[in-house]
């Protein structure tokens, strides 16, 4: 990643939760692709044109998908603000404390 705020929001997440993420997201695409199929040969059997079968069944899956990655997304920006706040607590606490031995 070559963004720093990027950087930084992944900095926040532990290895096994950018691994749980990014397995999630390689199955919302697997479960898209699984739609696509489903519904294209449903379109088909149904008496639709394959070209028509198949678009529409494209659009299925990318509606899924964009809906499954939104809320992954959601998520995934909740646990970085969760981190985020430990560590501005932390160094808020650590401020403190250090203002007390200061006095």
């Amino acid at each position: 990643l070559r963004d720093p705020h990027d950087q930084l929001a992944l900095s926040l997440l532990a290895p096994e939760q950018i691994s749980l993420f990014y397995v999630a997201q390689r199955n919302v695409h697997a479960g898209a692709r699984a739609i696509v199929e489903n519904a294209a040969a449903s379109y088909r059997a149904s008496g639709a044109p394959a070209a028509n079968a198949n678009y529409l069944a494209s659009l299925m899956g990318q509606v899924h998908a964009n809906q499954a990655l939104s809320l992954l997304a959601s998520e995934l920006e909740q646990v970085i603000l969760a981190q985020l706040r430990n560590v501005l607590l932390r160094q808020q606490q650590a401020f403190l404390a250090h203002q007390v031995r200061l006095q």
